[in-house]
């Protein structure tokens, strides 16, 4: 369905423009924009957005979850049983 579908020829992606207003990183503005690319033969594979300059490959900053679960008050079933999980 899509191969027959046909764009005008002046036709100018305004996804970009969009989206510059509501996301403050233009690296993760810039990934989005190729990912909603209408012509196939443009659009971002996964492998090309994996290796995007929006840094996927950056390891995550460590955070001790002991202090956050600690201040929890509310002592449900999932909050005792995540508890046991990790002490």
């Amino acid at each position: 369905m899509h191969k027959n579908i046909s764009l005008p020829k002046h036709y100018t992606q305004k996804v970009k423009m969009f989206l510059m207003h509501h996301i403050n990183n233009k690296s993760g503005c810039d990934l989005l924009n190729k990912l909603l690319i209408l012509d196939l033969g443009k659009r971002y594979d996964a492998d090309t957005a994996l290796n995007h300059d929006f840094c996927f490959w950056k390891d995550p900053m460590p955070s001790n979850l002991t202090n956050a679960i600690s201040q929890i008050k509310n002592h449900c079933h999932e909050n005792s049983m995540l508890q046991q999980q990790i002490f």
